[in-house]
């Protein structure tokens, strides 16, 4: 819930976003960008990037080490319980 929206959380929508990131050597990701995003202005593209720090990866390249770099897509739907009780 810290991250919902408060916009969204006002007026009771649920949402998604899908982000583009890239993958650090470390398993950090870096470089968000918004792909897409529903409903258009409630605040869900804004809120998803908030949460790259919780995310961690595994990357996995050449004879088997870690390279940096790679770029992976995250869908992130957002709903509240209420609305998936119904």
């Amino acid at each position: 819930m810290r991250f919902y929206p408060a916009k969204a959380l006002t007026q009771a929508l649920s949402g998604m976003a899908v982000m583009r990131y890239r993958v650090q050597r470390t398993g950090a990701l870096s470089a968000c960008a918004v792909i897409r995003e529903a409903p258009l202005g409630a605040g869900f593209g804004d809120a998803t990037p908030q949460m790259a720090p919780l995310f961690k990866m595994k990357p996995i390249g050449l004879n088997a080490r870690p390279v940096d770099g790679g770029m992976i897509k995250i869908p992130v739907r957002f709903q509240l319980q209420a609305a998936a009780d119904h």
